[in-house]
């Protein structure tokens, strides 16, 4: 083929796939809503300057998307029903906003200026229906065995059947016999085929005693809070006495077996729960403690520090690890979350042997929170301001995208008798 006849194939192809490639999103509406206070009263965020968030309400029909900003970055992104909540900092600029089978709207730039605890209404517009599920099939090991999807029967298997986008719960059960499995239904590629037999993990015996695998920490004295935001300063020396804290967050089977009752937005045995406030995870310790006749609590914020950072010696500035580029491996975060909560312990835990004490879901603390609490903590134990109107929390969570709210040193804070899908716990007890 020569050159004459190759350039306009080529041209031909460039347009063709350009007009492909064209994006099914746009954008219909966008408004500020003076009369909507959830970005000052009830779901503040603060962004790295310490200055509350604005709130992007995006509506659509749709599920499935993801989001990029400009870099200012995104501090959180929350599914809410029929709606997505994009937490932006002052003087954001523009949004990209993603999906795998409606494509990309590049750039768009907010045509009002984004003010700080403001919220705006952005309603989007799709170009066709997408499908939200796949074809399945699960199979045992011996067959015919009860079949539980999500918490809901589902006949015996082998099943095929369609399940929707996201993280589901299989249980089988045989008599009092049970096994259970989290699997991922991915959009694109993945699995869709799931065989469980007996020979797996089971929960039953967490779930039978209520048993929490604790973490024994050695006391020492560190360095605590940063040079960062201005609620870690200053840094000033802390020392620690001989405590446990729990592997890992507390499961949805361990708080069902307490409670009777799981308020989790996602479903699943082995993922933290979640939706629980910090009145809640009383009640929870409370009832805990009866069951087992151990003395549980949650950490102070110290000890969280000191446990998340490494202990005494070795400290990194997240969990695990002191290197950004690396957080992926040991934190579920907004860059690698799927739009979902994971299963516990299945990142790299940090050198103590903890797991997820960076990202998955904010875990509380004990203590009330004072922004200018550190100029004058003790350096014995401490245990935060005798009271308070915001309770700590700590680690971050899935939907945070900035990797400052990892470091083991980073604060936030909320009121107590609030509930969030990505707020839990993690116990720990004197040792």
């Amino acid at each position: 083929m020569n050159t004459r006849t190759l350039l306009p194939l080529l041209l031909f192809l460039l347009l063709n796939n350009t007009l492909l490639a064209q994006p099914k999103i746009s954008v219909k509406s966008f408004e500020r809503k003076d009369n909507d206070s959830t970005a000052r009263l009830f779901s503040p965020k603060k962004d790295q300057n310490g200055d509350i968030c604005a709130i992007i309400k995006v509506v659509s029909n749709q599920t499935g998307f993801t989001w990029e900003s400009d870099g200012l970055g995104i501090v959180a992104a929350e599914p809410k029903t029929g709606e997505y909540w994009i937490y932006v900092p002052f003087g954001a600029k523009l949004l990209t906003i993603q999906h795998p089978q409606l494509g990309i709207l590049r750039d768009y730039m907010f045509p009002l200026p984004i003010e700080k605890a403001t919220v705006y209404m952005l309603e989007l517009t799709t170009d066709e229906t997408i499908v939200n599920s796949r074809s399945v099939t699960i199979n045992s090991e011996p067959e015919g065995l009860e079949l539980a999807i999500d918490g809901k029967p589902f006949g015996q298997t082998p099943y095929v059947g369609n399940l929707s986008f996201g993280n589901h719960n299989l249980r089988l059960q045989q008599g009092e016999k049970r096994v259970w499995k989290i699997v991922y239904i991915s959009q694109i590629g993945g699995q869709t085929s799931f065989n469980l037999s007996f020979s797996e993990q089971s929960l039953d015996k967490n779930v039978n005693d209520a048993s929490i695998e604790m973490v024994a920490i050695k006391g020492g004295t560190f360095q605590m809070g940063s040079n960062g935001n201005d609620d870690e300063k200053p840094i000033h020396t802390v020392m620690i006495s001989d405590f446990y804290i729990g592997k890992t967050e507390v499961t949805q089977a361990q708080w069902i077996a307490i409670m009777g009752s799981n308020p989790s937005y996602f479903k699943g045995d082995n993922l933290p729960v979640e939706q629980v406030s910090w009145d809640d995870v009383q009640v929870f310790i409370d009832k805990l403690n009866a069951k087992t006749g151990k003395t549980y609590r949650l950490p102070t914020e110290a000890e969280w520090e000191y446990a998340a950072g490494g202990g005494e010696n070795n400290r990194t500035v997240f969990a695990g690890t002191n290197d950004e580029s690396n957080l992926g491996n040991y934190a579920w975060w907004g860059k690698n979350n799927n739009g979902t909560t994971h299963a516990v312990g299945t990142k790299k835990p940090n050198q103590l042997g903890i797991y997820d004490m960076s990202g998955n879901v904010w875990e509380w603390c004990s203590d009330w929170y004072s922004a200018d609490y550190y100029l004058n903590s003790p350096e014995n134990n401490p245990k935060g301001p005798a009271s308070g109107s915001s309770r700590v929390m700590r680690g971050g969570s899935w939907l945070s995208m900035y990797e400052f709210s990892f470091r083991a040193s980073s604060r936030s804070s909320n009121v107590p008798g609030l509930r969030y899908y990505n707020a839990s716990l993690r116990v720990a007890k004197d040792l």
